[in-house]
Order: structure tokens, then sequence, then C-alpha cells
């Protein structure tokens, strides 16, 4: 009981702390800011590229499985065949 109490001070200060943190936080300027600004544009422009990069390394990906899905499915020539196609003899 003796450490519950001895912390109580600290955390009603982070409390209070993080209760006044609201009236200072201000949003950003696709939130709040002019949207016919120059960085409003900007930032969109911005979000934009980011989800293309996202969006193209998880298409790459989906790609990437079902190339090796397909590989896997191929049929493939037996090692007796292969032997016999190069001139191998075998018994």
């Amino acid at each position: 009981m003796k450490t519950l109490f001895a912390k109580l001070p600290i955390t009603l200060i982070v409390g209070c702390l993080v209760l006044n943190l609201s009236t200072v936080a201000h949003g950003c300027a696709v939130c709040m800011g002019d949207p016919n600004s120059r960085e409003a544009g900007a930032l969109n422009a911005a979000i934009f590229l980011m989800l293309g990069f996202i969006f193209s390394v998880l298409g790459l990906s989906v790609a990437l499985g079902v190339s090796l899905y397909r590989r896997s499915q191929m049929a493939t020539v037996s090692d007796m065949q292969l032997a016999e196609n190069i001139g191998i003899p075998t018994k």
C-alpha cells in the first residue's frame, strides 16, 4: 500500500498535464488549415505518393506469391528422363 500512495502525486501530476495538453494541441494543415493553400495541396500529394508506394510494394508481393505458386504447380521432368535426354546411360 505504501508504494501505491507514494506514486499517487506523480500520477496526479501526469494526469493533469495530459488533460491540459488538449488545449494546446493543434491539427495539421490537412485537417485544420486552408484547403486551398499550397501547403495543403502538397501534403495531400505526399499522402497519395506514400499510398502509391505502399500499394505498389503490396502488389509486387502478391505478384511474387502468384509466380511462385504457378512455378510450384508446373510439371517437372523426372531425373531419369533428364539423364536420358543429356546422354547419360541409365540402368
